[in-house]
């Protein structure tokens, strides 16, 4: 994989000179278009196009909701997708290990946010409570854009969209475009990681058909922790193989094949083991190394019909089938050894349809996903003997878990500006689980299954005020069915526990209320959104007096009551002279009924893992040819000493006390050689200071340079 990697690096540092005798500047609303897109890692033009919101093609502008959309240009100079949102209004990072990022969307992440990939849900029904790392199996790469929406999603996107959902959009060639093969290498390297990405793409377009072949391989060190040093067991490394073919099957149909494929190897949980640095007083794991093994493998047929003549003026079908499996690799303090890990296998269909009314755009669509789970634990003793073989693992084995709904939205033009959204879905999910732990009785298996069906819906209202304003409110339900997580884990949970199989609980039910509003003139872009959401039968973890050797053991319930609150804002400004300002800021708050100790008694306290108050402040300076650019930024996090009961017990991530602030200073560099020609330098956390974003099983990089170069030839 290494050598690979570097061949992919020197291909690109090779082309470098064949693309570097002439700068080729571009015409200035090419420039000005750069520069916003740029700048808009954290802050979208208004005029941008995106899909999610509205499942139609629409602007930002026009969505009643806060939404943004990262482009290649940021994407290919991060190490992860998660690290691409950094700084983004309303959302907080997370990392258990260097490997294992999960974005916090308005206080919520793991399956409460839902991740898809060109409208297929990746999410499935092993997706547990809490920090999840599988958006690293999606190559950022590998991706045109990232489009995320902030709040419940649930009417368009069912199960899972409560914080919000993000939508990777993966790079494709318009097969009725006569396009010559075009080599694209993208090559970063980073000092603080000890880290070296290639990535090589091949694409075109001729005679009705469109391609883009890629791969991305990237070996990552240990991590050079502000002011720690290098931690060990945070390397690990990855590899992507990507393929899509568009077909035009005539002036108003195309069908695609989307084939993928993802492998991480050795990702290390740190902070679970005796080697992890602490910070500010937290503890040190005992075990000797704690690692997974990630593979994820998607194919699927895509096909659109767009300026239909009949029933429906668009149609779009998208039947797919995932692999996602996870090996993890557990040695104790005594040496004995535990091998766990699960295999879902993932069938969906997914059929919507569009059509311009006289009462406005009529969308509905239909939905199913099916999965097919089995998992496995297995314990050696030092010498590499198996002395058990456990019921399950992570999650119950032989089951089955199916994930149905119905949805129906309407998209009206009011009159006087005024303009609503108003959706509805119906929902049915079935769980049936062959073999899990007797939660009575760990050494007995038993046999789950059940059912839910709920209904959601969703209104919004937009109102133009003037050319440069749009205002909107909204009042949307979210949900989250229970998943083969929650009904069956028996797992590490936090630090010191344990997590038994829970059968028998419900749906939990969302419901959110957001006013906010949209500014864009030649000067200035900005956004504000004010939210709060309601909490119901949240499914929250429960201690027991009950013990698995020094781990206390947890279940769960539908106990969680409460609700969150927030603002999000998001401002850029032209400065004259090549300059513009952004900032961004969030803040969140909430509050949730939790259990304290193994009692029955419920404490009212914050949410799990609240994200402080943030922002991320800057200027960027771009040069009258569009050929340079430079942005010095400053991420900033106030001390977080809100903490649920949860986050007390959590002593391996969260100091006692809370997690410090910071302020972290970057500079970044872009330089345009050609066309076809771009390298970067970034400079990230300048003071080399010491910092762990709140809830991280460890520290974030030190003083890093990050070296880029992308050429096309």
């Amino acid at each position: 994989m290494c050598s690979s990697t570097l061949a992919a690096l020197l291909l690109a540092l090779l082309s470098l000179p064949l693309f570097a005798q002439d700068p080729v500047p571009q015409p200035p609303e090419v420039q000005r278009g750069a520069v916003e897109q740029e700048v808009n890692a954290v802050i979208s033009r208004l005029d941008t196009i995106v899909v999610t919101p509205l499942l139609e093609s629409g602007t930002i502008f026009e969505a009643p909701f806060e939404a943004v959309v990262i482009t290649s240009e940021r994407l290919g100079s991060v190490r992860t997708l998660a690290d691409a949102l950094r700084g983004l209004p309303g959302v907080a990072g997370q990392r258990t290990g260097y490997g294992q990022s999960s974005p916090y969307l308005r206080g919520f992440t793991g399956y409460h946010t839902l991740w898809m990939l060109d409208g297929i849900r990746l999410n499935n029904s092993v997706y547990r409570s809490g920090p999840n790392e599988y958006s690293a199996t999606i190559d950022a790469h590998s991706l045109e854009r990232l489009e995320v929406v902030m709040g419940p999603a649930s009417v368009l996107y069912g199960s899972d969209a409560v914080g919000g959902a993000l939508n990777a959009l993966s790079r494709r060639r318009d097969p009725r475009e006569n396009r010559a093969t075009e080599v694209r290498t993208l090559s970063r390297y980073s000092t603080a990681e000890a880290s070296i990405t290639g990535r090589v793409e091949v694409s075109g377009a001729a005679g009705g058909v469109g391609y883009v072949l890629g791969t991305t391989l990237a070996h990552y060190g240990d991590l050079d922790q502000g002011g720690a040093g290098r931690q060990p067991m945070t390397g690990y490394r990855s590899g992507f193989m990507d393929a899509r073919f568009d077909v035009a099957v005539s002036d108003n149909w195309t069908a695609a094949l989307l084939v993928q494929s993802a492998d991480l190897d050795s990702v290390d949980r740190t902070h679970r083991t005796n080697v992890a640095v602490p910070y500010h007083g937290t503890t040190v794991g005992t075990d000797r190394k704690l690692e997974a093994d990630y593979e994820r493998n998607l194919s699927a047929l895509l096909l659109e019909g767009v300026n239909l003549d009949g029933a429906v003026d668009r149609l779009e079908v998208r039947v797919s089938w995932q692999e996602l499996e996870e090996t993890s690799n557990r040695i104790r303090s005594n040496n004995n050894r535990e091998e766990q890990g699960f295999d879902v296998g993932t069938f969906g269909i997914a059929i919507e349809a569009s059509k311009s009314t006289e009462i406005g755009v009529l969308s509905a669509g239909l939905d199913w996903y099916h999965d097919r789970v089995s998992s496995f634990r297995t314990n050696y003793n030092p010498a590499g003997a198996v002395t058990s073989v456990g019921i399950q693992g992570p999650v119950g084995d032989d089951a089955s878990y199916d994930l149905a709904g119905l949805f129906l939205q309407d998209d009206l033009e009011l009159g006087s500006g005024f303009s609503a959204l108003v959706g509805v879905r119906a929902t049915w999910v079935s769980a049936d689980i062959g073999r899990a732990v007797d939660p009575a009785n760990t050494t007995q298996a038993i046999s789950l299954s059940d059912d839910f069906s709920t209904v959601v819906g969703s209104l919004r209202i937009s109102k133009r005020l003037g050319e440069d304003w749009n205002a909107y409110a909204g009042l949307s339900q979210g949900f989250r069915a229970p998943n083969l997580s929650d009904l069956s884990r028996f797992d590490i949970a936090r630090s010191g526990e344990v997590e038994l199989p829970s059968p028998g609980l419900n749906p939990e039910k969302f419901l959110t209320y957001e006013i906010g509003a949209k500014t864009e003139s030649e000067n200035w872009t900005g956004s504000l959104a004010l939210w709060h959401t309601r909490v119901n039968d949240m499914i929250i973890r429960q201690p027991t007096t009950q013990m698995i050797g020094t781990n206390v053991v947890v279940t769960k319930s539908n106990a969680g009551e409460g609700h969150l609150q927030g603002i999000d804002l998001g401002v850029q400004r032209l400065l004259g002279s090549g300059w513009t300002g952004f900032g961004t800021l969030s803040a969140t708050d909430g509050r949730i009924a939790a259990f304290a100790t193994s009692g029955p008694t419920l404490t009212v306290g914050p949410l799990s893992r609240l994200a402080p108050f943030q922002g991320l402040i800057g200027v960027r300076f771009e040069s009258d040819d569009g050929c340079f650019s430079m942005q010095p930024s400053l991420l900033l996090a106030a001390h977080q000493e809100r903490l649920s009961a949860d986050d007390i017990r959590d002593t391996q991530r969260i100091p006692p006390g809370g997690s410090p602030g910071y302020s972290v200073l970057t500079l970044d560099f872009n330089y345009r050689f050609s066309e076809r020609c771009n390298a970067w330098l970034s400079l990230a956390n300048l003071g080399d200071i010491e910092y762990r974003v709140h809830g991280s099983g460890q520290q974030e990089a030190g003083f890093n340079m990050i070296l880029g170069v992308e050429a096309r030839f």
